[in-house]
């Protein structure tokens, strides 16, 4: 039965919204050199009238207004997104945020504020779609994942359980007037990550980004391949429970991840490391080891091909990126870091 969900979010400010989607796409176009992979089906049902969750998975603050740009210049409507209410501090900056089309999610101290966390995001959620807003979450809840446990994180169900609710509605009404929801995966693959250093910093408490500290991301991170995957009806999936829909958008998510040569060096790197140097070679022996290891995802190979050779990959990434080319000890964490991101693509994930 629907339980009316109280959680009130505003429209955009026109004005505020104007203003950050110029922005957006001017660091868009000037900082990065995007790469959209755009499902088709993705406009085709938006045409007839759909309402979308894109769940992503979490690597980079980039994310968050990355893949709404992305969407803007595909012709799409730009959807709300949740940001922890951490990463913004202070309620002028916040209200901002709010009135340019983004909703906060409070971040969790405790148990009891993790329960009251996951009604909010449910009923923010809620609330967006049944007020025909599309929605974009990072159901992994943190950037931490990969950095602290060397592989993605869980999906929260809290999320997937707003979404699934809408859709029981929307079906057991029958009525084309309330619009169905699809889920949409999502991925962004980086040839840097703009905090790749402080993701691998030793801190208590979640990482925040604060406006003064936004001045400093501003810098040029390269090839960005920004991937959209196939619109998941959620009508046709009510049968199943809020978990089971959390990893099988999961699953979806980590299947767009794609393979860059930044990734492959850093997998190099690990295997070729002993007693705190890299043993040149063993370095390119190893590069030649992940290559083959990764030939059967030869379709998700991007910005290098299997017949590259490790010299001139290492040149590839070492030009942009520092911790690659004057590697030490200091540096292994990072190095890992992006190793990591494609570390379920091989079996046995590398272990340093």
């Amino acid at each position: 039965m629907h339980r009316s969900r109280k959680t009130h979010i505003p429209p955009r400010n026109r004005l505020i919204f104007g203003l950050a989607r110029r922005f957006g796409i001017w660091g868009f176009r000037l900082w990065c050199r995007p790469h959209l992979e755009f499902n088709p089906e993705l406009k085709k049902t938006e045409d007839k009238g759909a309402v979308f969750l894109y769940a992503a998975l979490h690597k980079s603050l980039w994310e968050t207004t990355g893949i709404q740009v992305a969407l803007t210049i595909s012709g799409m409507e730009v959807p709300w997104v949740g940001m922890g209410d951490n990463l913004v501090r202070g309620r002028f900056f916040q209200g901002i945020v709010e009135r340019a089309g983004g909703f906060l999610i409070r971040r969790p101290r405790n148990r009891r504020d993790l329960i009251l966390s996951a009604r909010q995001l449910r009923d923010s959620v809620f609330s967006l779609l049944e007020t025909r807003r599309s929605v974009l979450v990072f159901p992994e809840g943190t950037r931490r994942c990969i950095s602290d446990h060397h592989c993605h994180g869980p999906f929260f169900p809290a999320v997937f359980e707003a979404v699934l609710e809408y859709a029981r509605v929307q079906k057991g009404h029958g009525d084309e007037k309330i619009p169905p929801v699809f889920i949409v995966p999502v991925n962004v693959d980086y040839a840097k990550v703009r905090e790749d250093r402080e993701m691998i910093r030793r801190r208590s408490g979640p990482l925040t980004l604060h406006v003064r500290d936004s001045l400093k991301m501003f810098r040029h991170i390269g090839d960005v391949y920004v991937s959209f995957g196939m619109p998941l009806n959620v009508s046709s999936l009510t049968h199943i429970d809020r978990r089971s829909l959390a990893e099988q958008t999961r699953k979806a998510c980590l299947d767009l991840v794609k393979i860059l040569p930044v990734n492959v060096v850093a997998h190099g790197m690990l295997r070729a490391y002993r007693d705190g140097r890299i043993e040149s070679k063993h370095f390119h022996d190893g590069i030649a080891a992940v290559m083959d290891d990764l030939s059967p995802y030869e379709n998700r190979l991007r910005g290098m091909s299997l017949g590259d050779e490790p010299t001139e990959l290492i040149r590839r990434v070492a030009r942009f990126n520092p911790p690659f080319r004057d590697f030490s000890s200091r540096t292994l964490p990072v190095v890992r870091l992006y190793a990591d991101y494609i570390a379920h693509l091989l079996q046995p994930p590398v272990v340093a």
